[in-house]
Order: C-alpha cells, then sequence, then structure tokens
C-alpha cells in the first residue's frame, strides 16, 4: 500500500491532503494519483502561459560563441538573474567565468551545495546581497523570489516542462 494511502486509513478517513504546485508533468500527477489518491481525490487545474515573461532564443554551434553570448546577455539583461546549466560541474566552472569577467556577486548553487551552504546562499539571493544565481534544477524548491527579471539558461534544458518550470522563476510579482 502507497504511504499516503497508509497514512489516510490510519486517520480513519479525517487526514486531507492537499497538493501544490505552479507545473506539473501529467506523469508526476499519475504517481501523485497512486501514492494519496483514495478514490476521493479532487484535482483542480488552472493551466495558463504567463502573460509576464518575453522569450529570446539563440543558437550556438560553436561553445565559445555560446560563452560570450551568455556573458555579454549578462552584462545587459536586468537582475536578479539566474543562468541554468545541468550540471554541477557547469555550475561552479560558469561562476569561474564570469568571476574572471568581472561579476562578483555571482554563486553556484546545485543538487551538490550542502545543505548549510544552500540554507546561507537562499538567505543572500533573498536579501539581494547575489545578483546572478548561477544554478541547476535544483536551485528552485523553496525559492520564491518575486523580482527574478531575468532567467537565462546556457544550455538546452532536458525537457520542455524543465524549461516552463525554470522560466517561471522569474517575474513572480507580475512584472
Amino acid at each position: 500500500q502507497a504511504p499516503g494511502r497508509k497514512l489516510l486509513a490510519a486517520s480513519g478517513g479525517d487526514l486531507r491532503t492537499i497538493l501544490l504546485s505552479a507545473t506539473i508533468s501529467r506523469s508526476c500527477d499519475d504517481l501523485l494519483v497512486r501514492l494519496f489518491g483514495d478514490g476521493n481525490l479532487q484535482e483542480v487545474r488552472g493551466t495558463r502561459l504567463r502573460p509576464e515573461p518575453s522569450y529570446w532564443f539563440n543558437w550556438s554551434a560553436d561553445p565559445l560563441t555560446r560563452e560570450a553570448r551568455v556573458i555579454e546577455a549578462l552584462r545587459h539583461l536586468p537582475r536578479p538573474a539566474i543562468l541554468y546549466v545541468t550540471a554541477p560541474d557547469d555550475a561552479t566552472h560558469w561562476v569561474a567565468r564570469l568571476r574572471d569577467e568581472g561579476f562578483q556577486r555571482v554563486a553556484a548553487f546545485s543538487g551538490d551545495t550542502a545543505s548549510d551552504e544552500r540554507r546561507q546562499l537562499i538567505r543572500e539571493w533573498n536579501d539581494n546581497r547575489r545578483d546572478i544565481m548561477v544554478a541547476t534544477s535544483a536551485f528552485g524548491l523553496g525559492v520564491d523570489k518575486g523580482d527574478v527579471r531575468t532567467i537565462l539558461h546556457a544550455c538546452l534544458p532536458e525537457t520542455v516542462d524543465r524549461y516552463y518550470q525554470e522560466v517561471g522563476r522569474g517575474g513572480r510579482d507580475g512584472c
């Protein structure tokens, strides 16, 4: 029996579970129904495209050209900004590269970031002591900064769902 159903059974049917997400894939939705559904599941969806983002794309076959374009974009795009990468090593590389280019208020956040450091980085981010967070998809859960103005991808995200989720971390204040 799934853990969610065990809890529901142990509560005598009194337990109520609410699951909220701004972005959820159909396969994840199916999993949640299997884990928490008891035949009395009510689902509410409000899917919509957010109106505030502007999307700009540029493809570079050459990694050095792409890197130069990302740096140039970060020089001109509004902040705070998140630069998304795929792997922790990429985040470390990008922070070093950006610091070499004169960016100082930049940090890396990935699945390899220790818990204490995560809390510190999120505090600095929320207190506007960091302008640019170079991050993997690990940066997002529990992060809700309303005034993020730029989401930049240094690479193609693995899925469209991931891309949409990451883009959704910008403009939460409607701007």
